[in-house]
């Protein structure tokens, strides 16, 4: 269920991308790196972090097979968050890219555990 609603959402984001809404992509980008990452704790732990530490959700994706690299992806999702939230930054085409494949390997990675 939760590695199906990340692919969901990654799936939105790709659309918006393609049609040119680079702020609603990549926060779409970083909603799905949340949710595949939640997926991937819940199938190895049983378990995702609750509400919005997301320090509490590194630790538990650090704490899973191969979470040390899974984890760096979210990180990076994570480190846009609140600028492309409020609009403090515009999101450039490089970033938005680093963001939908570090989605995409999270999601894929979600999906394979799942």
């Amino acid at each position: 269920m939760y590695a199906r609603e990340a692919r969901e959402v990654l799936e939105g984001a790709k659309s918006a991308s393609e049609l040119g809404h680079a702020r609603l992509a990549a926060l779409g980008g970083v909603n799905a790196c949340v949710r595949a990452s939640d997926a991937i704790c819940v199938a190895e732990r049983g378990e995702y972090a609750q509400g919005e530490d997301h320090g509490q959700a590194l630790s538990l994706l650090e704490q899973v097979p191969g979470g040390s690299a899974l984890a760096t992806k979210l990180r990076l999702a994570l480190g846009y968050k609140s600028d492309w939230s409020y609009g403090v930054t515009a999101v450039s085409g490089p970033e938005l890219v680093k963001v939908l494949r570090a989605a995409e390997a999270l999601v894929v990675e979600a999906e394979r555990r799942s």
